[in-house]
């Protein structure tokens, strides 16, 4: 129901309908509160209901602010009534003499059977004053029912923009305001680039991250609405295994059905690509959406994607999310998700713990802090490290994680890594395993020079890959660039590559092994 056709006029015929037991006016039966009843006559009973408590429960807060007793602790008679009515207007208070009135006009089962001269008299006023009462109690009734109703619109709007978007896998977020706020700012700014990228590695929480920023979104006014589409074809299970999800690397052809279904466009689908991207260009032109593409796999649909999206975008922006850095266009902002810092951390893994029934028995602050100085703030990790705890004494899981013999962690691993360490070329992995010396705070490019070998348009070209690919991170200036691996990525790189050409023997050589792990 339009807000503007909630008027006193539309309140009062139905209010006196309900008092004199007539027909009601259809306005107000079309209330949001009252679309999931039946028929009319219950929607009646619900929209009288509604109505005679908003009336009651307005009046008792009036009445109990002003220190006056409660009128439904007497029994129902003409002399309660004109008790209570003379005592509402001798505090001379306008708001509760205006909802007394309405109440003893056409909500009360005795006063709303007595003539309007006999509640005036009662209440010590004038006819016209207190009809003038009962209109400015049925104006604020008018204005309650049109805030309860824009409120259910909002309510109903929320519900409508949140369909597409996935089950959160948490109940708590941790370390997330603040990049949520900032991706925000990007989304809803004119100014920016109509494609936002979350990039980082796998684990860091760039899914979640999304969702979070589009569950704000839905809250506001700044979308039509909100579609989802992911290009994921691996979950990672509760056990640490990994279900591959039976589809193919996201096409633009297939994008385009998805994001055509999500708009009501089902027509489209077996129509050429070509028609479906100058419909949808037409939609999304005319109507402002935010449109999430969510685990990206492969550079290639970056390069064949971005561009086209930025022709679909105008008033509506996309939001994707990958392991990828994209800085190769000027219409995307790349935006890296960090890591959760120590005290998010720590608290991530509490939290998880107690939810795993580990409440009485959290470790210490201390063994929390190695466990971080090892796995880093991936949420993903801590989580999984939290899963052990549970049926593992903390000693073994800490040694399993400095010895890389636990199963979980096993699993872990290649799931964030192994992918990422198979699209590396030689040059590149032979750069990114001479790093591991690198320093926590970082080298800058003559430091990585010397100690790689590698000849200078090799060097600049596996430092790019390392980079789109989040395995190597920068920080400083842009005078003054250092480089940096992360703690997780130095752990794969020791436990998963080095560990296994120690296995084999000193026989293999280092470029065999390169070339075998490819």
């Amino acid at each position: 129901m339009r807000l503007e056709e909630i008027t006193p006029e539309l309140l009062k015929d139905t209010l006196k309908a309900f008092s004199y037991a007539q027909e009601l006016p259809e306005g107000l039966l079309s209330l949001h509160c009252l679309k999931q009843t039946g028929s009319r006559v219950e929607r009646s009973i619900v929209l009288q209901d509604y109505l005679y408590s908003v009336v009651t429960d307005r009046l008792t807060e009036l009445r109990h602010a002003e220190n006056l007793p409660d009128d439904r602790e007497l029994p129902l008679s003409r002399e309660a009534v004109n008790l209570t009515l003379a005592r509402d207007f001798s505090r001379h208070n306008p708001v509760l003499e205006a909802w007394s009135a309405l109440y003893h006009r056409y909500v009360s089962p005795i006063s709303s059977t007595m003539k309007a001269e006999d509640l005036a008299a009662t209440a010590g006023v004038t006819i016209r004053q207190f009809r003038r009462r009962v209109a400015d109690g049925i104006g604020m009734l008018t204005e309650r029912v049109r805030r309860d109703e824009m409120e259910r619109h909002r309510s109903l709007r929320r519900l409508h923009l949140r369909r597409y978007l996935p089950v959160a896998d948490y109940a708590r977020l941790f370390g997330v305001d603040e990049p949520a706020e900032r991706v925000l700012s990007l989304l809803t700014d004119p100014h920016e680039a109509p494609l936002v990228a979350l990039d980082g590695l796998g684990g860091i929480g760039k899914t979640t991250l999304a969702l979070a920023v589009a569950g704000r979104l839905a809250d506001m006014d700044t979308f039509a609405d909100i579609l989802w589409v992911s290009a994921r074809q691996t979950q990672l299970l509760p056990s640490g295994e990994i279900r591959v999800i039976s589809q193919p690397v996201l096409t633009f052809d297939m994008l385009l059905s998805r994001l055509a279904v999500q708009v009501g466009r089902e027509d489209l689908i077996g129509f050429h690509e070509d028609h479906k991207e100058q419909v949808l260009y037409e939609v999304f032109h005319e109507t402002p959406y935010l449109i999430i593409v969510d685990n990206l796999e492969t550079m290639e649909d970056y390069r064949a994607l971005a561009p086209r999206l930025r022709l679909l975008a105008n008033g509506t922006r996309f939001l994707l999310t990958t392991r990828h850095s994209i800085t190769d266009y000027s219409f995307v902002h790349s935006f890296h998700v960090p890591p959760l810092s120590e005290t998010d951390s720590l608290s991530l893994l509490r939290y998880e713990l107690k939810r795993h029934g580990r409440s009485e028995s959290v470790p210490s602050q201390e063994y929390l802090s190695r466990i971080y100085q090892i796995v880093g703030g991936l949420p993903l990790a801590l989580k999984l490290v939290a899963g052990q705890l549970r049926f593992l004494p903390s000693n073994v899981v800490l040694d399993n994680l400095l010895s890389s013999h636990g199963q979980a962690i096993s699993a872990l691993y290649p799931y964030i890594y192994r992918r990422t360490w198979m699209l590396l070329d030689e040059p590149s992995r032979r750069l990114l395993l001479d790093l591991l010396t690198i320093s926590p705070d970082g080298e800058d490019m003559n430091w990585i020079r010397l100690v790689s070998g590698l000849p200078d348009d090799l060097l600049e070209s596996s430092i790019a890959r390392l980079l789109d690919l989040a395995l190597l991170q920068t920080a400083g200036t842009l005078e003054r660039t250092f480089y940096r691996l992360h703690r997780l990525t130095i752990t794969f790189l020791q436990t998963e590559i080095l560990a296994s050409w120690e296995e084999r023997g000193p026989a293999v050589s280092r470029r065999e092994s390169l070339e075998e792990t490819a």
